[in-house]
């Protein structure tokens, strides 16, 4: 038992008797299609949810739709602003922001790289006339090798007839859990899902679903090798020539449980020299690839050396027609999307047989806009993303809107220091660990301080779809050479990996950084720069709070000040083991409370584990409550009226019940209300009293921080 859940069942039971009597007994919940009419009567005192969003709620018209939320109209706002990005760039001006940090040098060209792309990729009347035809040349190129030196040479022709560029081993510039300070050149085997049957234990027991991965995939290879002319038998070799190596290669390779659920950085990474990685790896041309990337180190950090011994005993001439037939199934893997309508269609149809494409519930767009969402999900995010963000940060970024929200994430910042630095049940120690992780965390606000350069991407028209997905895959190995060498910068926003257009806020407790994107405050709906403040802060400021707040819940608690896994109480640890202990406690009582609340009707109990995003959303509250309180003249009615409007929605029964047993986040009026009754401002701005709905006594408040 930890220490400090002592007694903790009775405990549990005497919150649980305490909450199912003074929490939520006068509540409906409003945002269900139906439930509440115009005759429905709602006070601040007993239901604010209902009595801020009455009115809202009985306006929405679902029709054929699901649910109405405002956060899916900031969804729409920013795929609008990607299609007229990708239709008619010039139109946004996103040319003439010089304040975001791109040059205009730099920004031209990123717009050649997304126009040229998406000419090509829109040429579906081009594509469709040339077939599979533009493939045959990589797989000849394939076939016509005749020794391991010339497959060797076919390896390192990046910029020619290898379209999958070296996967055996992914060679990349990261730092890692052992060495946070510094960036390492990193070698490990092959991404798991890369082999066929998506992880290493099927090679070794094959089970029902990976018989069907392999039948996938072999009917992918033979339908476009047939439309090449290859007859059955070739296609038959190709195959079984392709597994038997997929087999050798996954001998060595730890599985995906291993890889997800262990200390693997800890357990499976060594440092190496080069000549000893060369020397593991054999005749596989691992220093001319390292060469070809620019990672000039004498020192590698290695995963998995068995696999890269094993890699080195089988890159061999006698295995020469495997390695030849693997490559050419991992090409038509690579250009399977890139070529005809009709191929991309059965390709989609094989992977997806079975299912049945429906209108997504949660976000129900015409037939129009999704067929544009699907071009830009498979194609420009997939191939040229980091270019298509930084045409959105130039088309519809502010800097001053970046200035005003950084501004108050430090306000928010600042109140949550004073939260944690005087928390009554941490130790002295605690609270002097949880102030240097938070004085420790980054803070990242709708684009980057800095950015990668892509002036060295070589995509123009001309090009085949191939050839430009080719040279954007190498331009992203080669790129991250600027890195090495240099100290580790938390502080660095890689919008290949971190686009800033998805529609969302985020804690990276893994890098312990709060991060704010720029499709999170697209439309005005979550910030409004010429906005009231108290409405900002009620929206955002909340926000900003409640994702800082994650990197000391119930699981944020276990990462370091760097963002580094630690053992609970140790001398790395935020938290000593004692508080650690009054963490669990506080936030088990939580989630005790939130399993006595009725969410909906028919359903008697919340049973869904919300209590991480609660904890979030209560210390959200709570420091901005603390920033209010220095504002002179604050409207706190305005603050709690904004603050039930975010989360508001209408849905229907169906889609409610999908979300009470599948979403960690707490429902909206369960949200609101239990995160608001938790603060006596609320009370005192409403005048609410015992026997009130929305009061709670302070003895039954369940607020963690």
């Amino acid at each position: 038992m930890l220490t400090g859940c002592a007694g903790l069942e009775d405990t549990l039971n005497r919150v649980a008797k305490l909450s199912e009597a003074t929490i939520g007994s006068q509540w409906v919940n409003s945002s269900i299609e139906g439930v509440i009419d115009g005759n429905t009567h709602a006070e601040p005192q007993d239901d604010f949810y209902t009595y801020v969003n009455k009115d809202w709620i009985l306006a929405q018209k679902l029709d054929s739709s699901e649910q109405k939320v405002d956060l899916f109209e900031t969804e729409r706002i920013v795929y609008e602003r990607k299609i007229a990005l990708m239709e008619d760039p010039s139109s946004t001006g996103y040319l003439d922001n010089d304040s975001v940090g791109i040059s205009r040098e730099e920004m031209e060209h990123v717009g050649g790289i997304v126009t040229s792309f998406t000419k090509a990729a829109e040429d579906i009347e081009g594509r469709d006339s040339r077939g599979v035809e533009p493939l045959r040349e990589y797989i000849e190129a394939i076939e016509n090798i005749g020794s391991l030196q010339e497959f060797t040479d076919f390896i390192l022709d990046f910029k020619g007839s290898n379209v999958v560029g070296a996967p055996l081993i992914n060679f990349y510039v990261d730092n890692l859990v052992q060495d946070m300070t510094n960036y390492h050149v990193i070698a490990r085997p092959l991404v798991i899902q890369s082999l066929t049957l998506g992880d290493v234990t099927p090679y070794r027991s094959i089970k029902a679903e990976s018989i069907i991965a392999k039948q996938e995939n072999s009917e992918i290879v033979r339908n476009i090798l047939g439309k090449l002319g290859y007859k059955d038998s070739d296609i038959n070799d190709i195959l079984r020539r392709a597994y038997r190596f997929e087999i050798r290669l996954a001998e060595k390779m730890r599985s995906q449980m291993q890889v997800e659920f262990s200390d693997y950085e800890e357990e499976f990474c060594e440092l190496h020299t080069a000549d000893e990685l060369f020397e593991l790896t054999g005749d596989y041309p691992a220093k001319q690839i390292l060469e070809a990337y620019g990672y000039d180190t004498d020192e590698i950090a290695v995963f998995e050396t068995d696999y890269m011994k094993n890699l080195g005993q089988i890159y061999t001439e006698r295995n020469l027609e495997e390695l030849k037939a693997y490559y050419i199934m991992k090409t038509i893997y690579a250009a399977c999307d890139l070529l005809d309508s009709e191929t991309h269609e059965e390709v989609n149809y094989i992977m997806n047989r079975g299912y049945t494409e429906e209108e997504d519930p949660l976000n129900p767009d015409s037939p129009e806009v999704r067929e544009k969402k699907k071009f830009i999900s498979e194609y420009l995010d997939q191939y040229v993303r980091a270019p298509f963000e930084m045409m959105y940060i130039g088309a519809y970024c502010d800097p001053e809107e970046k200035k005003a929200i950084t501004s108050m994430a430090y306000d928010v910042k600042a109140q949550l220091r004073e939260v944690l630095g005087t928390e009554e049940w941490l130790s002295e120690t605690g609270r002097i660990n949880a102030v240097d992780k938070l004085d420790n965390m980054q803070i990242k606000v709708l684009y980057p301080d800095r950015y990668f350069s892509y002036l060295g991407l070589d995509i123009h028209e001309g090009m085949s779809l191939i050839e430009m997905a080719r040279n954007a895959m190498f331009f992203d190995k080669c790129r991250q050479a600027q890195l090495i060498g240099t100290v580790y910068d938390r502080n660095l926003w890689d919008l290949s990996y971190m686009p800033t257009t998805e529609v969302n806020a985020y804690n990276d407790i893994t890098s312990n950084t709060m991060v704010i994107l720029a499709g999170y405050v697209a439309g005005n709906i979550t910030f409004d720069a010429d906005g009231r403040y108290e409405v900002n802060l009620a929206k955002l400021g909340t926000t900003i709070g409640h994702e800082m707040t994650h990197g000391f819940d119930d699981q944020g608690y276990g990462f370091d000040r760097n963002g580094k896994p630690v053992l609970y109480g140790s001398e790395d640890a935020p938290l000593t083991s004692e508080d650690t202990g009054t963490l669990l406690k506080k936030s088990v009582q939580l989630a005790a409370a939130f399993h006595t609340i009725s969410p909906m009707p028919g359903v008697e109990t919340y049973d869904g584990n919300v209590s991480g995003e609660a904890i979030a959303d209560m210390g959200g509250m709570k420091t901005a409550l603390m920033v209010a309180d220095t504002k002179e003249g604050f409207d706190y009615d305005l603050f709690f009226r904004s603050y039930a409007e975010l989360w508001r929605k209408k849905v229907t029964k169906k889609m409610e019940k999908i979300y009470v047993q599948a979403d960690v986040h707490p429902i909206a009026n369960i949200r609101t209300n239990v995160t608001l009754q938790q603060f006596d401002r609320f009370l005192e701005t409403y005048d609410v009293k015992p026997g009130d709905g929305m009061y709670l006594a302070p003895e039954n408040r369940i607020m963690v921080w």
